[in-house]
């Protein structure tokens, strides 16, 4: 499953070199993987009530090139794994050019809410939303 998000570079987004924030592409990264995560079915809400977090364990981010102010950005999210964690792919490309911007990973751990003890596997009611999605996604 992927999705593709975008987003247009704003002034605060910029450091005193004229570039986007190195720190802020894995902002970017975030608004692609809560959007795949809600066509999943399962919002950092729907997380919370049902009683884990999927904190970040692990993250790569390779820069290729820099983005710039007004810049609008296509950011593509890719699960890679559901079963053992969340694992993303993301490739933040220039949306008119499709030129790559930015590439990177990361990897997500279910935690229980109540014990703090992080989990081998995650929850069944979370694969079973992974593969409910697939399946629509396959079917339209």
């Amino acid at each position: 499953m992927k999705i593709t998000v975008f987003h247009q570079v704003a002034f605060n987004e910029m450091d005193p070199m004229g570039v986007v924030w190195h720190g802020n592409y894995v902002n970017y990264f975030e608004l692609a993987r809560s959007a795949l995560l809600a066509k999943i079915g399962l919002t950092y809400t729907d997380m919370q009530q049902r009683g884990h977090y999927w904190p970040v364990v692990k993250l790569r981010c390779k820069y290729i090139k820099s983005a710039t102010l007004n810049q609008r950005l296509a950011i593509t999210a890719e699960l890679k794994d559901y079963t053992n964690s969340l694992t993303m792919s993301f490739i933040i490309r220039d949306a008119e050019s499709g030129d790559i911007l930015t590439k990177g990973e990361t990897m997500q751990m279910a935690v229980d809410g109540r014990t703090g003890s992080t989990s081998i596997v995650n929850p069944d009611y979370f694969i079973e939303l992974v593969n409910a999605a697939q399946a629509a996604e396959l079917s339209s």
